[in-house]
C-alpha cells in the first residue's frame, strides 16, 4: 500500500513538472507555450490574448533570441540560416556606422573607403582605418563620395606619389551632336582607310557591305591630351537597323602613347545594340571591373589618355545593316569658375621637376631620356662652370658671357641675368620679355592659336590649347559675316550673330517664324518669313513649305482667306456675311445659269456656220431671242456699278439685230448673204456679252473676297 502510494506520488510530481515547463494554465485549461524550443517557461497574459489571440509570453529566451515566442534574434545579432542559432554581428566599431547588421551579417560601413562584411578593411586606394573611415594611401588623392574609385591614383607623369585636388578647374564636356554635319568624324575599317559616312537629321550612319565591321572615328577635338578625362565617362547613343548583334573584344578602341585599349560594347553593364536607341557609358579607368584590355597600371592608362591618337566606336554589327550614333560626350575639366572638378590633381614635385604635373625640368636639370618627353626623369646638367645653364629638354649648355644670348625657346631671366629660363609657351615656341617689364610674350604661336601664352584660338576657331583641346574651325554654315569678329565662342564653338534669319548652335536652322533651307548656298534661298496672318492662323510658325496652320473656316497659304459665306477681316479674322449678301448671291447664280445656256447655244451655232434651210435658221434665231429676253430681264434686276448697264445695252442691240433677221428671212434665197452676215454680227455681239459677263462675275468674286 505504501509502495503504490509513493509510485503514484512520484508520477504526479513528474507530470506536474512537465506541464509547468511547456504549458501554462489559462484559467480553464493548459495551453502550449510555443517558444520555438528556445524557452522552458511562459506566462499567461489575458490582455495579450484579447489583442493577438495568443496569450502566452515566453520567459528567458535562450540562444540570443527575443520576442513573445523567442522567434527573432536580439538586436545586433543575425541568423546565418533559417532556424539556426543567432550570432552577434561583431561590426568593427571604427569602420561601421553602428553595431547592427542585415540578415546576412553584413554591417553598414562608413562611406570613406571602408569595405568588408564587418567594415574592417579599406578598399583599394585607401589605408589606415580610423574613426573617420579610411584615408587615401600614398600615391592616391581625391577622397570624395562622388568618386566611384574612392581615391584616384596620382599621375604626375610618374615623378611623384604626392598630389592633391587642384582648385580653379570646373567640369566640362566635349560634345558632338551632329546637328550641322559630321563635325570632323570619319568612318573606317579597323586598320584604317576612310569609308563613306552618311548622315540623317541628327545621326551619323555607317553601313557594312561585307563581314568586316566599320568604326566611327572621333574628330580631333576628342584627341590629344585628355588626361583630365581619367576616371570620367565617354558616352554616346547608338542603335542598329536590325537585331542580332554579337559583341567582340574590339567594339570600343582607344589608341595613344603606342598603346591600344579595347573593350566589348556590353562591358560596364551596357546593353547589346538593337533597333532601340540606347545610351552607352564607359568609365576611362584601369579597374578590372571596367573591362579594358590589356590591363594597364594607372600611370600607363593615363599615358594613353595624355596622348590620345584615336577613339574608334564600332558602328556595324551585321552585314548590310546600318548603325546610327549620336550625342557623343567626353567628360573632362577646364580652368575656370563653376561646378568644381574635384579630380584634377596638383602634384608635389621632387627635386629637379616643376609644373602642375611635374612635367617640366627646373633650371639646372635636363631630361635623362629625351624620347620619353615629360615622362623622363630630370637629372642635373653636366655643363662646365655654372651647372644650371643647360637646356632642360636637350641638355645643351649655355654660355656665361654677358650679355646673354639664350637659345630659341628660352628667355633671359631679368631677376637672374646669369641664367636662361624656358619660355612658358607651347613646345617649339619662342618668347620675349616686354621692355621695361617682366611680362613674357610668346612669339610664333602654333597654327590657329594666339595670346600671350598661345592659350587661345585664333578668330574663326575654337578649343582650349592649354587643356590639350586643339583649335578646330568654327562651323557656322556660311551664315555669319566673314568680315566680323567673334563669330563663334572661342571655347565652345557656338556661333553668334547668325545671318539670313538662321539660328542654332551652328546657324543650321531657320529661326522661329521662318522657313526654308538654312544650309542653302544662295542667301536668297535660305530662310523666308512665314507671314502667317495672326488672326487666321493657329501659330505664327509655318510648315516646311511655307504654308500656315489655319483656324477652322480659314484657308489660304497665309490663312488670310475665308471659306463659305464669310469674309476676311484683318483684325478679327473671318466673319459671316450680312443678310443682303444672300440676295445678291442668288441673283448671281441665276445669271450664271442663263449665261451657261447661252454658251451652249453659241457653241451649236459655231458648229453649223451655214444655215441648211430657212426654218432651221429661224428656229435658232427664235431661241436666241428668247435667251436674250430672259438675259435682259435678269440683267436689269441685277444691274450693279460693276458692268451692269453695259450688259443690258449689249443685250438690247443683239435682240434688235435678231428681229431684223426675222423680217428679212421671208425671202431667204434673195437675202441669204445679207442675213448670214447679220447673224454673224449678232453672234459676235452675243460673244462680247459673254466676255463682259465673265468680267462681271470676276468683279463680283473680287467683291466677295473683300
Amino acid at each position: 500500500m505504501n509502495t503504490c502510494f509513493l509510485l503514484a506520488l512520484a508520477g504526479f510530481i513528474f507530470i506536474s513538472s512537465y506541464v509547468s515547463g511547456t504549458y501554462v494554465w489559462n484559467g480553464s485549461r493548459y495551453v502550449e507555450c510555443s517558444c520555438n524550443r528556445r524557452a522552458y517557461r511562459c506566462e499567461w497574459d489575458p490582455r495579450l490574448y484579447q489583442q493577438t489571440g495568443s496569450g502566452t509570453r515566453c520567459l528567458n529566451c535562450a540562444g540570443n533570441t527575443e520576442g513573445l515566442h523567442c522567434e527573432k534574434c536580439k538586436e545586433n545579432h543575425y541568423t546565418p540560416r533559417p532556424g539556426g542559432h543567432c550570432q552577434p554581428c561583431r561590426c568593427n566599431s571604427l569602420g561601421s556606422t553602428g553595431n547592427g547588421c542585415d540578415e546576412y551579417g553584413r554591417c553598414r560601413c562608413k562611406p570613406e573607403g571602408v569595405v568588408g562584411d564587418k567594415c574592417d578593411k579599406c578598399q583599394p586606394g585607401f589605408y589606415s582605418l580610423s574613426s573617420t573611415g579610411c584615408n587615401c594611401k600614398p600615391g592616391y588623392y581625391n577622397l570624395h563620395p562622388d568618386n566611384p574609385m574612392g581615391c584616384s591614383a596620382c599621375f604626375c607623369f610618374g615623378h611623384s606619389p604626392v598630389c592633391n585636388v587642384e582648385d580653379g578647374y570646373r567640369k566640362d564636356r566635349i560634345i558632338s551632336t551632329f546637328d550641322s554635319g559630321a563635325e570632323g568624324w570619319k568612318a573606317q575599317y579597323r586598320r584604317g582607310g576612310d569609308l563613306p559616312l552618311m548622315r540623317s537629321s541628327r545621326d551619323l550612319i555607317v553601313e557594312a557591305k561585307n563581314e568586316y565591321p566599320i568604326f566611327f572615328v572621333a574628330s580631333a577635338k576628342f584627341l590629344g591630351n585628355q588626361v583630365l578625362s581619367y576616371g570620367r565617362n565617354l558616352s554616346f547613343t547608338f542603335y542598329t537597323e536590325s537585331n542580332g548583334a554579337y559583341p567582340s573584344v574590339e567594339d570600343l578602341i582607344l589608341e595613344g602613347d603606342s598603346q591600344t585599349l579595347t573593350t566589348q560594347v556590353n562591358a560596364q553593364n551596357n546593353p547589346i545594340p538593337s533597333t532601340r536607341k540606347q545610351t552607352y557609358n564607359y568609365r576611362l579607368h584601369e579597374g578590372l571591373e571596367y573591362g579594358w584590355k590589356p590591363f594597364l597600371t594607372s600611370l600607363d592608362f593615363q599615358r594613353v589618355l595624355g596622348n590620345l591618337k584615336a577613339i574608334k566606336i564600332r558602328g556595324s554589327y551585321n552585314r548590310q545593316s546600318a548603325g546610327h550614333i549620336d550625342n557623343v560626350i567626353l567628360h573632362t575639366a577646364r580652368p575656370g569658375a563653376g561646378n568644381a572638378a574635384q579630380w584634377v590633381e596638383k602634384c608635389t614635385c621632387p627635386t629637379g621637376h616643376e609644373g602642375r604635373f611635374c612635367e617640366k625640368c627646373t633650371r639646372g636639370y635636363t631630361r635623362q631620356n629625351r624620347k620619353l618627353g615629360s615622362f623622363s626623369k630630370c637629372v642635373p646638367c653636366t655643363c662646365r662652370g655654372s651647372g644650371d645653364n643647360c637646356d632642360p629638354e636637350t641638355g645643351s649648355c649655355f654660355s656665361n658671357d654677358h650679355p646673354r644670348n639664350c637659345p630659341h625657346g628660352y628667355y633671359v631671366d631679368s631677376s637672374e641675368p646669369s641664367g636662361c629660363r624656358i619660355c612658358p609657351c607651347p613646345s617649339g615656341t619662342g618668347c620675349t620679355v616686354t621692355p621695361g617689364t617682366t611680362e613674357i610674350m610668346c612669339v610664333g604661336c602654333p597654327a590657329k592659336t594666339m595670346g600671350k601664352r598661345c592659350e587661345m584660338c585664333e578668330e574663326g576657331y575654337f578649343g582650349n590649347p592649354q587643356a590639350g583641346r586643339s583649335c578646330q574651325p568654327c562651323t557656322c554654315n556660311n551664315n555669319v559675316d566673314p568680315n566680323s569678329v567673334e563669330n563663334c565662342d572661342q571655347w565652345t564653338g557656338q556661333c553668334r550673330e547668325c545671318l539670313y534669319n538662321t539660328a542654332g548652335r551652328h546657324c543650321e536652322r531657320c529661326k522661329d517664324h521662318f522657313y526654308g533651307n538654312a544650309l542653302a548656298s544662295n542667301p536668297t534661298e535660305k530662310c523666308k518669313s512665314c507671314n502667317c496672318d495672326p488672326s487666321g492662323s493657329r501659330s505664327l510658325q509655318c510648315r516646311s513649305d511655307g504654308t500656315c496652320d489655319c483656324k477652322p473656316g480659314v484657308f489660304g497659304n497665309k490663312c488670310n482667306q475665308c471659306a463659305g459665306d464669310t469674309y476676311f477681316n484683318s483684325t478679327t479674322g473671318c466673319q459671316e456675311c450680312p443678310h443682303c449678301y444672300q440676295v445678291v448671291k442668288s441673283k448671281v447664280l441665276k445669271h450664271k445659269n442663263v449665261v451657261r445656256d447661252l454658251e451652249i447655244l453659241i457653241s451649236e451655232m459655231k458648229t453649223n456656220m451655214n444655215p441648211s434651210n430657212d426654218k432651221d435658221f429661224e428656229e435658232r434665231l427664235r431661241k436666241a431671242t428668247m435667251v436674250l429676253n430672259k438675259m435682259m430681264t435678269d440683267a436689269k434686276e441685277t444691274e450693279s456699278p460693276v458692268g451692269g448697264s453695259n450688259l443690258a445695252g449689249l443685250a438690247e442691240e443683239a435682240r434688235r439685230l435678231a428681229d431684223k433677221h426675222v423680217r428679212d428671212a421671208d425671202d431667204i434665197a434673195q437675202f441669204s448673204k445679207t442675213a448670214n452676215q447679220s447673224s454673224f454680227e449678232a453672234l459676235e455681239l452675243i460673244t462680247q456679252i459673254i466676255k463682259d459677263d465673265q468680267k462681271t462675275t470676276k468683279s463680283i468674286n473680287l467683291l466677295n473676297q473683300q
